[in-house]
This record gives structure tokens, sequence and C-alpha cells, in this order.
């Protein structure tokens, strides 16, 4: 039973991670077409919708007085601050600027893991950690071809407290999940976000509806019921199961997840220097889950 709990962590942080990567693709097309603040909001229309479908007993909860000190900061924090300030950030700053600073993101969960949580991070982890950086970081600075920032300092601060608002959010998800089930924290996340982006409902605009196309919507489902809901819920059980530090560690992975859709479905070209540094973040992703020190899969241990 134990192995078999690891395994599904594995798998829900996969999951997570490609269809977190899968958004940025289908999130560049929308953006073209309609405000973001209304991309967002419809987003999580759709994963709140989803929940409707979901048998109440699936919702756990041992809820203690006091608990909302820690619930309430921890939906603030992600989706809504979080959104917000990364949004805000690239208008800034560029993208390639903030891809390389929202690698930090694993370091801060990992430290604050060691400080707060009291995880035992062993030192292959670190590596693979130091190891996945390094690619992310040289992934983003080879996109290239970007204009200059508008702001660097202004949009790359916001970016870093975006980053510090994901992994507060992780860490307190970590502190909850004994108590909190997944489904339960990710349904609130989901609310939360629903009346934060509120204002994107004013945004939509006298001709949305005639412009809505059929595969507009199908990428408005895929954002809100895939993403804001499935790969959401998914990492959050990835939480439930194994340590932050490691659950973190997988989030580099997705500028690679979202270069590869970028490549095969709008076309952006990949050089070869691109795809070593892909390499490297997959290697020191396995590294750090200790998958690379087994012969089999099915005999992972941590």
């Amino acid at each position: 039973m134990k192995q078999e709990r690891k395994m599904g962590a594995l798998i829900a942080l996969a999951g997570a991670v490609i269809l977190w990567g899968a958004s940025f693709s289908a999130t560049g097309y929308l953006v073209e077409r309609y405000n973001l603040w209304t991309i967002m909001w419809l987003r999580m229309i759709f994963a709140s919708l989803a929940f409707l479908f979901i048998p109440s007993l699936h919702f756990k909860a041992q809820r203690q007085r006091g608990d909302w000190q820690g619930l309430l900061p921890l939906v603030i924090l992600m989706p809504c601050a979080y959104f917000f300030l990364e949004n805000t950030a690239l208008v800034f700053t560029t993208s390639v600027q903030a891809g390389v600073i929202s690698s930090v993101v694993p370091v801060f969960v990992t430290l604050g893991a060691i400080i707060y949580l009291k995880e035992r991070v062993k030192p292959v982890s670190f590596l693979g950690l130091v190891l996945s950086m390094m690619g992310v970081i040289a992934l983003t600075l080879l996109q290239g071809g970007e204009n200059q920032a508008a702001n660097p300092l202004l949009g790359n601060s916001l970016e870093l407290m975006a980053m510090v608002c994901a992994a507060g959010s992780m860490l307190l998800i970590k502190q909850f999940s004994h108590r909190y089930n997944s489904f339960y924290i990710t349904r609130m996340q989901c609310w939360a976000g629903l009346i934060f982006f509120l204002p994107g409902l004013f945004f939509l605009g006298p001709n949305f509806f005639t412009q809505l196309i059929i595969k507009d919507l199908l990428l408005l489902l895929f954002l809100g019921i895939g993403v804001s809901f499935g790969a959401f819920l998914l990492y959050n059980i990835a939480l439930e199961r194994m340590e932050a530090s490691r659950a973190s560690m997988s989030i580099n992975l997705i500028p690679v997840v979202a270069l590869i859709f970028g490549w095969f479905f709008r076309g952006e070209g990949l050089n070869t220097p691109q795809w070593l540094a892909a390499f490297l973040v997959l290697w020191g992703v396995l590294l750090s889950q200790g998958l690379l020190t087994t012969r089999r899969l099915t005999k992972y241990r941590a």
C-alpha cells in the first residue's frame, strides 16, 4: 500500500506538470484574442463547475478552530496573488528574465520545508535541484529574440514576489494536507480565484460571444477543467503523499513541457542547445526524485 501511494504521487505529479506545461501554448493563443482577466475568470468558472460533479464524500476536512488563519493566506497566495503578480510582471520584464526567476521556486519550497516542516532532504536531491535549475536558466536564456524590458527592476521584483507566493502556498498546502484533502483545498482555491478575477466579467465586451469560436471554447475548457481543476488537484494529491521539497523540484520541468508543446502545436523552433538544456532539467528532476538510482520505476524507494 505504501509503495502504491508513492507511485500514485509520482503519476499525479507528472500529470500536473504536463497539464501546466501545455497551458502556456493555450494561454498564448487566447491572450491574442481576449483580455487576460476574462480568460482567468472563465477558467475559474469552468473549474468551479467541475466540482459540482464530484460527490461530496470526496471532500474531507477535519476542521480545527483557527484554521482560517492559514487557509485564507493559502488561497490568497495561490491562485490570486500569484497570477496577479506574474501577469503584471510580464508587462515590465521579458519572459526570458521571468523564466530564470521562476526556477527558484523549488529552492524556496525546499528551504521552507527544511525549516518549517522539518523535512530531511538527501544530498542527491540537492544535486538534482541544482542541475534542474541550471537547465531551466539555460533553456530560458537560449530563447532570446525579445524586446528590451520596460522596467526590469520592477518586473523582476514582481516575478520574484510571485514565486514567493507560489512557494508559500505549497508549504501551507502541505501543512494542512493531513486534515484537509486535495479535493477540499483545490475547491477553495478555485472559489477564491473566481471571486478575485471577477473583474474579468466586465472585460467580456459586447462581441465576446460572437467572436468565441469552437476552438477558443475548447481551449478555455481545457484551461479551466484541465488545468485550474485537474492540474491543481493532481499537484495537491502529490503534496498529500510526498514531501513538499521533492514535489516542488518537479516544477522545473514545466518550462520544458511548455517548450515542447510550443514546438509541436505552434511551430516554435527548438535548436540543439535547447534540447540539451531540456535534457539537463529532466536529468536533474529524475535525480531529485530518486528515479535514477533504481533499476525499475515500480521498485522506487524514497
